[in-house]
């Protein structure tokens, strides 16, 4: 049994497609089917049941696939500790949110000029898809947003970020120094997607306050709405990380009286995955950076 057979066994088994598979491994298709029958032949089993343009795992296969990737994780632990003590660092990869990203990583990079940070790849991703790539051992950790539906991961509350409505900087609600939902009725509200798990949260949140607002589109990203609520007779809720940064002109952010309305900033790591001083290191900057993001606004 050779590491690469599991690899490409892996790709197999996630892509259900041996063209594609072969495609994500960078091999000839008939070279990535060649190993995996002699995979087969040595396990004396079948892993795939080949049904046309169908690839489904067999009971082997499905007892195989998450001990292939323990294997691998340990192969990469081990050569990633080796390599550290021998000084070299290597690259730190993280994952984060899409709604933190463009507002902890430019703040990250700000830290550098006081602290020599590592050299990192970051990857900006949905919660779902960070997750995957955690449990099959591409991410040293992630930030994202609890909850976390996957058991299997470890997770920590590193901060608790409230959310803020914001309001055209001409409406009269400015004059308040803190506002309920039902406070936001009197304009268009503009709600992020439910595709990000801020925006569910959000969602969740004017129902619990059985607020249902009149909505004239629902936005993916969070800057688009803060650009239209400046631009027009809107108001939106969002974290309060979203109004930090450059000045924004044409809008207002309010506290909210309910101070349950916010999320928990949590950092993900599979407890398989061997964190080098490189990657606490860094989780501590990012720790300390998305702190004093917030607690600066």
């Amino acid at each position: 049994m050779e590491l690469q057979q599991l690899r490409y066994f892996i790709s197999v088994a996630d892509c259900k497609n041996f063209t594609k598979a072969a495609q994500a491994c960078r091999v000839a298709q008939p070279s990535l089917s060649q190993q995996i029958k002699k995979l087969e032949s040595e396990l004396n089993s079948p892993l795939f049941h080949r049904q046309g343009r169908n690839i489904i795992l067999t009971e082997p296969g499905r007892l195989l696939l998450p001990r292939a990737r323990s294997i691998l994780m340990l192969h990469d632990n081990t050569v990633a500790e080796l390599n550290e003590r021998a000084g070299n660092c290597g690259i730190v990869r993280f994952g984060i949110i899409q709604t933190m990203a463009p507002y902890v990583i430019p703040y990250l990079l700000n830290l550098h000029n006081k602290t020599q940070l590592p050299d990192f790849e970051v990857y900006e991703d949905f919660t779902e898809n960070l997750i995957k790539k955690l449990t099959d051992g591409d991410l040293d950790f992630a930030v994202m947003s609890s909850p976390i539906a996957e058991p299997q991961l470890m997770t920590k509350v590193i901060a608790r970020e409230p959310f803020v409505a914001v309001v055209p900087s001409s409406s009269n609600l400015t004059r308040a120094k803190k506002l309920q939902l039902s406070d936001l009725r009197s304009k268009t509200f503009l709600p992020l997607s439910r595709i990000h798990c801020a925006g569910q949260q959000i969602h969740e949140l004017c129902k619990l306050g059985t607020y249902r607002p009149h909505t004239a589109l629902k936005s993916f990203q969070i800057e688009t709405i803060l650009r239209l609520v400046a631009h027009g007779d809107y108001t939106t809720v969002v974290p309060l990380m979203a109004m930090s940064g450059e000045h924004r002109e044409g809008v207002t952010q309010i506290p909210l009286t309910d101070k349950k309305i916010q999320r928990d900033i949590t950092l993900v790591q599979h407890p398989d995955r061997y964190q080098s001083p490189s990657s606490l290191k860094l989780t501590s900057c990012l720790t300390t950076a998305i702190h004093e993001l917030i607690a600066s606004e």
